[in-house]
């Protein structure tokens, strides 16, 4: 869970009272080790069901706002905002 909440950026407390609320429970499985103290955490079936659901209706939302809106004018925005995210990376993980 470590490497989950570092993932995230959050801390580790965080992350586990994000992970004990009862809608996230419903989407998870944890899986203690049996040989240290770590835990694996992976979504289930229903956490899987959730992230298909989500991608058809992020593409959806993409679909509509891209509609009216030239195939290279697209890639230029889609460019542009991969830029901004990943210096917005960059300065997240150099503090």
């Amino acid at each position: 869970m470590g490497k989950l909440a570092k993932g995230l950026n959050i801390s580790l407390s965080t992350l586990s009272r994000q992970l004990q609320q009862k809608k996230t429970r419903l989407l998870i499985e944890v899986t203690k080790s049996s040989t240290d103290s770590s835990k694996t955490v992976a979504l289930n079936t229903s956490g899987l069901s959730k992230v298909n659901d989500l991608k058809k209706t992020l593409n959806s939302i993409q679909q509509k706002l891209f509609s009216n809106i030239a195939e290279d004018e697209i890639n230029i925005f889609v460019t542009n905002l991969n830029l901004l995210a990943n210096q917005s990376n960059y300065a997240q993980t150099s503090n």
